[in-house]
């Protein structure tokens, strides 16, 4: 009889996470928007590499176009609201997202003229939970570009409003590190690496490679390419000894 309630409890527990989980994730797809609006927003253009968007600040009403140089087939449109904020992803005519490489060009179009060109940058490293510090490379640059740094947690956007931050410079092969010394950092965390490009800013993201973590709700979490599968096997004492095994899929754009 006690392990009966016992399992009617646990369902209603894991019944209340879930739909608390729900109600949190539409409340960040409701508002998501309006975070990013509020947020500080880069001087100029932002490029955000991971997500193939551009956001910026213009005139309220103004239109903004954006054109691949190399693609005809890739483009994106957005018209700046009652703040002058605007932001964008670029698609394919195909209606699919489209990615962004460190070859690309786009071409920033305000209200039919053109205002900038944006040229992405590679930005390659990790975020290394043994030495709590975020090392890495960004191709192209000269030695002393300012490179920000900043910590959210589990891919999740707020968590980088309030997250810790650095800002560094590059050394002469545009290597950088940024440790954050007052913080011990985990396989939960990634980063925002945030590089001035000209008048504009490219941003992409570093996370935690070949670590992961095993929590008490017997969820085993971590980062990995997005579109791999993850498969995950717990064993009991010997290798033959299975007790659990599954797969996840890796979500786009941080997996």
């Amino acid at each position: 009889m006690m392990d009966e309630k016992c399992v009617r409890v646990s369902r209603l527990l894991w019944s209340l996470v879930f739909g608390l989980s729900l109600v949190t994730a539409l409340l960040w797809a409701v508002t998501s928007r309006v975070a990013a609006e509020a947020r500080d927003v880069n001087p100029g253009f932002t490029l955000d590499v991971a997500h193939a968007a551009v956001w910026g600040i213009m005139s309220p009403g103004d239109v903004i176009t954006i054109a691949s140089s190399a693609d005809a087939a890739v483009y994106g449109a957005a018209e700046a609201d009652g703040v002058g904020f605007f932001w964008t992803p670029l698609w394919r005519d195909t209606g699919r997202p489209e990615s962004v490489g460190g070859d690309d060009t786009f071409a920033v179009y305000v209200n039919g003229a053109l205002a900038d060109t944006l040229f992405p940058v590679t930005i390659t490293g990790q975020l290394d939970v043994l030495k709590d510090r975020v090392a890495g490379t960004v191709e192209g640059v000269s030695a002393g570009t300012e490179v920000t740094i900043t910590l959210g947690m589990w891919a999740w956007a707020p968590s980088l409003e309030f997250g810790p931050q650095l800002t560094v410079t590059t050394g002469a092969t545009g290597a950088f590190t940024a440790t954050f010394s007052n913080n011990d950092l985990g396989p939960h965390q990634y980063a925002r690496v945030e590089v001035p490009v000209g008048f504009y800013t490219v941003q992409d993201y570093l996370y935690p490679q070949n670590v992961f973590q095993l929590n008490t709700f017997s969820y085993l979490m971590g980062y990995a390419m997005p579109g791999r599968t993850v498969t995950a096997t717990v064993y009991v004492t010997e290798t033959d000894d299975v007790r659990w095994s599954g797969t996840a899929f890796a979500d786009w754009p941080h997996g």
